[in-house]
């Protein structure tokens, strides 16, 4: 009876681990509290419950659903927030019996300040530095205002290179070819109201951007004394084109088109130096067009 017994826990055991799930996809609704109406275009965040360290982020589709995937089971707290409405906050628990949690609506109150109208138009433009998600304006400029966007995915970055080196007693030649693309690559988008000197700046997504290259360097020693280095870098620059939503100072849709651009950059670089001394003299041209 023992192996009966043991094969029967085993399967209990193994149905029990087969039923829990690892992530998952969170969906609900946002709904204005006086008529029930729903809420496109609000901003979502999901944080934990324990030290508010961010989580996961997204916008209301037209029919003011939203979705958050690969959530891990634990406990949150859910948050709403659009211009004109005060900010709905509530805790969540995701469980791990299922891998959907549909809950129910986030419902709204409207704020009490009221909110002049306004234009926006916007600019873009890549950037490839430290990117910034915090929710309140940073005041570091007295025009330029730099907004956080808790929603921002990350970029990831696909890349190969071939490159070849020869070498002499005196000198080497290295040349390479690349090729990078980027998925989600991350934008400033630049949002101005009409008659005011403030400029709304904001990191957004802009899909798929693409940058290929070829680079030379030439390095010869011409005597004991003097060595020189000539360099060159020819590469192009595209993004394509995208549409993305600014929730900020005002929600609206910023559409650009596709944009490409070739560059070069030379170098000559030269260094002086006299036997067993260590370099005294260094000098160079470099030129970008």
């Amino acid at each position: 009876m023992k192996p009966a017994y043991c094969f029967i826990f085993r399967v209990l055991s193994s149905l029990s681990l087969s039923g829990q799930v690892k992530s998952v996809i969170v969906s609900g609704t946002v709904r204005a509290h006086a008529d029930k109406s729903v809420v496109p275009y609000a901003n979502i965040v999901l944080k934990t419950a324990k030290d508010s360290v961010f989580v996961a982020g997204t916008v209301t589709n037209d029919e003011g659903r939203f979705t958050l995937a690969n959530i891990s089971p634990g406990n949150y707290s859910l948050q709403a927030s659009f211009t004109g409405y005060e900010t709905r906050s509530q805790h969540l628990f995701v469980g791990s019996l299922s891998a959907f949690l549909d809950i129910p609506a986030l419902e709204m109150e409207e704020s009490t300040t009221a909110l002049a109208a306004m234009v926006i138009t916007g600019s873009a433009e890549e950037v490839s530095y430290k990117v910034d998600i915090r929710i309140f304006p940073k005041y570091d400029d007295a025009e330029i205002i730099k907004v956080g966007n808790p929603a921002l995915r990350p970029q990831f970055t696909n890349s190969a290179e071939l490159g070849h080196r020869y070498s002499w007693n005196s000198g080497y030649l290295y040349s390479a070819v690349y090729h990078r693309q980027a998925d989600g690559t991350i934008t400033r988008i630049s949002a101005v109201v009409p008659g005011r000197r403030l400029v709304y700046a904001v990191f957004q997504n802009a899909g798929k951007s693409y940058n290929t290259g070829l680079d030379a360097l030439w390095n010869q020693k011409v005597s004991g004394l003097y060595a020189y280095t000539l360099s060159t870098n020819i590469y192009r620059n595209q993004i394509n084109a995208f549409t993305v939503q600014n929730l900020y100072p005002e929600p609206n849709i910023f559409p650009a088109d596709r944009e490409r651009n070739e560059n070069q950059g030379h170098a000559h670089t030269g260094s002086l130096r006299p036997k067993d001394r260590p370099t005294c003299c260094r000098a160079g041209l470099s030129h970008l067009r």
